[in-house]
């Protein structure tokens, strides 16, 4: 889960990561808006950035459908 204050900055950012897809975009899975907060739920991926930025393609999981 990602928490960011529920401003116009955090829905512009839960905005543009509905849009993207791509292998290296971890997606939305669902969103909430709580005591000012915006929630953001995001699939756990269990790889470190340098794991990620060593391999090639990308590991397992990470190419999932995006949130509509």
């Amino acid at each position: 889960v990602k928490v960011l204050r529920d401003n116009e900055r955090g829905r512009r950012e839960l905005e543009l990561l509905q849009c993207m897809t791509h292998p290296n975009i971890v997606p939305c899975l669902g969103e909430a808006f709580s005591a000012h907060r915006l929630l953001i739920w995001m699939p756990y991926v269990r790889y470190t950035l340098l794991d990620l930025l060593r391999s090639d393609p990308a590991p397992p999981g990470l190419n999932e459908q995006p949130c509509k």
